[in-house]
């Protein structure tokens, strides 16, 4: 008789299936960070709010992690759904080194709304930058070698995508931007609110490949890493990573929503037979009649 097993350990550690829907009150195995809060209005059909967009604010900024380490070498798939009311400065959805015990949005001061809160974070891994102002990419270092686009048309697009890379030391840190594309029409609407979809993905070491998706269309793919190491503008693959949203503006506001994520990272677990010395055995007599059968064949 077969026995099948599968270490539970091996499981957590290669496998996450995080649904968080940001809808009511609480997000357990979340933290918050900064301005962020759970609007819970009306109550159960609410948003994780990482800014808000109230009058006279300035230089806001928010965000929350999945405090649950991942195996970094394994991917992830992370999709959710947003909505941007206004006109700054935008959002990310970032990982950063799962080791990182206290996570923390960028330093501030000096802070600058086009940081996204998180250009700079501490442990900064990579981030999908999700950007309703002007210039990101080229403030952050726009590589032209990296990029397959000039870094002067980053300068004035005014919705974009970018790929953010691992924080650099520095003072204040910051973080090169890798490439980026646009993505007019979808992310802010001034006059009203529309929702739409995201995804980020994640592909498995030792080629890490992230991919950036709005309304199920890929918007942007950037290499991380190829054959095991890292491109220009990222750090090394750490062991793990933890998974989060990042929002800010400075002078001018917007409101930065999120809701019904899931985080899918790692392969599912997979059972492994093992059979007893009888099966053992009878499997061991099914394979020699087979081999005999086969020379009586020539």
């Amino acid at each position: 008789m077969a026995v099948w097993f599968t270490s539970a350990a091996a499981a957590q550690a290669q496998h996450v299936n995080e649904t968080q829907s940001f809808r009511g009150a609480a997000a357990p195995g979340w933290t918050l960070l900064g301005a962020a809060t759970l609007s819970n209005n009306p109550a159960g059909e609410g948003w994780l709010r990482l800014t808000g967009s109230g009058a006279g604010e300035a230089n806001i900024q928010g965000g929350a992690v999945f405090d649950t380490p991942v195996l970094a070498t394994q991917g992830v798939d992370i999709r959710f759904t947003y909505q941007v009311d206004g006109d700054a400065d935008g959002f990310t959805v970032f990982a950063i080194d799962g080791s990182t015990a206290s996570p923390s949005l960028a330093p501030s001061p000096p802070f600058y709304g086009h940081r996204l809160g998180y250009v700079g974070m501490p442990g900064g891994y990579v981030a999908a930058g999700f950007n309703e102002y002007f210039g990101l990419a080229y403030l952050f270092h726009c590589v032209p070698e990296v990029s397959s686009k000039p870094c002067g048309g980053a300068q004035t697009e005014t919705e974009q995508v970018v790929a953010l890379g691992s924080v650099q030391a520095g003072s204040p840190p910051t973080n090169t931007a890798l490439d980026w594309a646009s993505a007019v029409g979808k992310i802010k609407v001034p006059s009203t609110r529309v929702v739409h979809t995201g995804r980020v993905t994640l592909t498995p070491a030792p080629d890490v490949t992230m991919t950036i998706e709005i309304d199920g269309t890929p918007v942007l793919t950037t290499p991380l890493m190829v054959a095991g190491q890292p491109m220009p503008g990222m750090a090394a693959l750490p062991a793990t990573l933890k998974f989060g949203f990042s929002g800010a503006f400075g002078a001018w506001r917007a409101s930065h929503d999120i809701r019904d994520v899931t985080i899918v990272s790692g392969r599912a677990p997979t059972a492994v037979p093992t059979t007893s010395l009888g099966g053992l055995a009878a499997l061991a007599a099914l394979l020699t009649a087979a081999l005999a059968w086969r020379r009586q064949r020539g």
